[in-house]
């Protein structure tokens, strides 16, 4: 399977083997009004965005996140879901059949 690559990708990774490079997510909040966190290289997944994202601009909640995701401005005793039980187990239960959630959106099987 070829990869699709940017212009300026080709050009760095030109003579590079693209094989081995990792890449990685940097996620970075401008004026956000939560304090500097140093946290770094955890395992989060999208679901911790929004607890993330809502204080960021001042809000709040009472739990340690909101629905999935977990706050990661806590320190490490509140781990997120894949922290927690890895990226694996998570997958394979958001993967699950779910009659409720079938009924709301009228999924006939």
């Amino acid at each position: 399977m070829q990869k699709l690559a940017s212009r300026y990708e080709r050009k760095y990774f030109d003579g590079k083997n693209e094989d081995n490079y990792n890449r990685f997510t940097m996620n970075i909040f401008i004026n956000s009004l939560l304090p500097p966190n140093e946290n770094k290289n955890r395992k989060i997944s999208h679901f911790d965005i929004l607890p993330l994202l809502i204080e960021s601009i001042g809000g709040s909640f009472n739990e340690k996140g909101l629905a999935l995701g977990r706050s990661l401005n806590i320190p490490e005793e509140n781990n997120t879901l894949v922290e927690q039980y890895g990226v694996k187990f998570v997958n394979e239960q958001l993967k699950r059949k779910s009659i409720l959630y079938n009924r709301l959106w009228g999924i006939i099987e």
